[in-house]
């Protein structure tokens, strides 16, 4: 099943091309935080369509009378397995791809839910579920002490004010623009 991917970098130059030219927007992240970054969302959506965790995910997204709700609840729990995952490798998820990375998972399931016929989400309730998703992944992680909730709210506000005047934020403020495509195969941290 082929996904697409929304994420922490512009399009970049395939290796073989020269870099952007002066004046164009550079990538705002290492080649190491992409690749954690699409660890991170290559995982979530290999646990979203594992052939027996899907039925609990479809069930999840169809589980209660707001679908907002359910699509948070069900988005909550995918990367709280990750989360769970990496803690028992010994690595922490850093919180700015664990923003991005969750809105990403939260974007997949809403399409899941309309291919499923169970909701079709504006882009309010696409944003309102990404919000309650976040702030239960703050209250439940601030519990274990597995978030740095300065670091995580300043990044929420930069990618909340970045909505408001039109479009996504990565850390620091800068934009938020498109990922490249999956790596074919997979591997990381529910890998194991």
């Amino acid at each position: 099943m082929e996904h697409e991917r929304h994420g922490m970098l512009a399009e970049r130059a395939p290796a073989d091309e020269p870099a952007a030219a002066e004046g164009e927007p550079q990538p705002n992240v290492t080649p190491e935080e992409q690749g954690a970054y699409d660890r991170f969302v290559d995982n979530g959506l290999s646990l979203i369509y594992d052939k027996k965790a899907f039925p609990m995910i479809l069930r999840g997204l169809a589980g209660t009378k707001d679908p907002v709700d359910s699509l948070a609840n069900t988005a909550t729990m995918v990367v709280m397995r990750l989360n769970d995952s990496a803690r028992k490798a010994g690595t922490k998820i850093d919180d700015a791809i664990l923003l991005h990375g969750t809105a990403e998972i939260v974007e997949d399931l809403a399409g899941t839910a309309e291919k499923a016929k169970i909701h079709t989400f504006t882009q309010d309730e696409l944003n309102a579920a990404n919000t309650r998703t976040l702030d239960m992944l703050r209250q439940m992680m601030s519990r274990t002490g597995a978030l740095d909730q300065n670091a995580m709210m300043a990044d929420f506000k930069a990618m909340a004010q970045a909505e408001q005047q039109g479009g996504g934020a990565a850390p620091g403020g800068q934009p938020a623009p498109a990922a490249p495509a999956p790596p074919a195969g997979g591997g990381g941290l529910l890998n194991a």
